[in-house]
């Protein structure tokens, strides 16, 4: 069956401090959430994309014009009666289709194509009649609840504020992301009141009305809770942008691998980290060109294993002088060490000499420069830090 997408876009940006602003064009680095969105449903190759309109809807439809978004087509809102009151507002654009209806949101910038195929899939796999995205959320309020009867099969969608306490407990969260047949959808929307404690006809009531028409209704949980959750607020979005800047990163920080303790005497350290806190020596180091004499002690076991260096240097009198500052240097396990050394380079950030290069531990390694200069500012403002080569069964445990 073919596929239409609906996308609601109809909100005010209030709690975003830009009232004069629709919310879906409230800027995340530099690009409008509803930009996002629309790129990602270009890929889905729908037939018609419905986008609803409100709020400052001549913005809206501006950068609409303004893009090259295929098979676009606006209605509007006026008065705003709901979530359920939108979509019907699709009603002529999309009732004759004959197609699965996607219904989104205008304001989920992290959504991506292979859940948005995926949850397809499922619907297709499962000739389901609707389908809702869903997610186990570790807080779930404000969300509306995925509620399950005693099988465990879907039943309805509670909000939040129409719950009770029971209703309160489940973490499984509607995302706002429906998959739905087009005549069923506007068969259930007809039916759809607003006896409710918000007084709006809700979207998510046409889950039981469709199932008890007795069509199947299911919910297909994405393992992924970052990506379903909107931007309601300028904290949402901080949140949303740093998110986004790690999807982009081609490496990825995974934790603690090594700490090195430097002094004029390594064997001054021994009493306290070998002989009180029983640490084991598992091995040494020594390189003229670092001018570093270490014990390698280990503290922890498997994935918690920490490398402890005592350090002291060869000659006291040249550099890199590793016994100052006494904690000397932190590690850090990188899943792609090649990928982290290019990109930050590129960013600015400033390396010491030597490039990536096997480390006392076997891996390869490089470090970042405790401090920085005018060709590459960014440094580890006084701390210098290792990025250690993670073997693969590790990257596999951390990530």
């Amino acid at each position: 069956m073919k596929l239409t997408v609906a996308i609601l876009a109809a909100g005010k940006g209030t709690r975003m401090n830009v009232p004069d602003l629709p919310k879906v064009l409230v800027p995340m680095k530099s690009k409008p959430l509803l930009g996002y969105v629309l790129e990602t449903i270009e890929s889905l190759n729908s037939s018609k994309t419905v986008v609803i309109l409100g709020h400052e809807k001549e913005k809206v439809e501006l950068f609409l014009s303004q893009n090259n978004f295929s098979n676009i087509e606006t209605v509007i809102q006026e008065p705003q009666l709901g979530t359920g009151h939108a979509v019907d507002q699709t009603r002529v654009a999309i009732i004759e289709s004959d197609s699965d209806v996607m219904i989104l949101c205008g304001d989920v910038p992290l959504l991506t194509l292979d859940t948005l195929n995926s949850f397809i899939k499922y619907h297709n796999d499962n000739e389901s009649s609707l389908t809702v995205l869903s997610a186990i959320a570790p807080d779930p309020t404000g969300y509306g609840r995925i509620i399950r009867n005693e099988s465990n099969d879907f039943a309805r969608i509670v909000e939040q504020k129409d719950a009770n306490e029971v209703e309160k407990s489940v973490n499984e969260i509607n995302s706002g992301t429906y998959l739905v047949k087009s005549d069923l959808l506007f068969s259930a929307l007809e039916r759809v009141n607003n006896s409710n404690a918000q007084g709006e006809y809700y979207l998510t009531d046409i889950v039981e009305i469709i199932k008890n028409d007795g069509y199947k209704v299911m919910a297909y949980p994405t393992s992924n809770i970052d990506e379903i959750q909107g931007i309601n607020s300028i904290e949402d979005l901080k949140i949303a942008e740093m998110k986004l800047n790690s999807k982009n990163k081609a490496f990825n920080i995974l934790g603690l691998q090594q700490i090195a303790i430097g002094s004029e005497e390594k064997s001054k350290h021994i009493e306290l980290w070998q002989n009180l806190f029983g640490l084991p020596k598992i091995g040494d180091y020594k390189s003229e060109f670092e001018n570093v004499d270490e014990d390698i002690l280990k503290l922890g076991k498997g994935i918690a294993e920490i490398e402890i260096d005592i350090m002291q240097p060869i000659d006291i009198n040249k550099k890199p002088a590793v016994h100052t500052p006494t904690l000397n240097h932190i590690g850090l396990w990188v899943d792609d060490i090649e990928s982290a050394y290019q990109q930050l380079e590129a960013k600015g950030v400033r390396f010491t000499q030597g490039g990536i290069r096997k480390g006392a531990s076997g891996h390869n390694v490089c470090f970042i420069h405790p401090k920085g200069n005018e060709n590459s500012p960014i440094s580890g403002e006084g701390v210098l830090i290792e990025l250690v080569q993670a073997p693969k069964e590790l990257i596999n445990k951390l990530k």
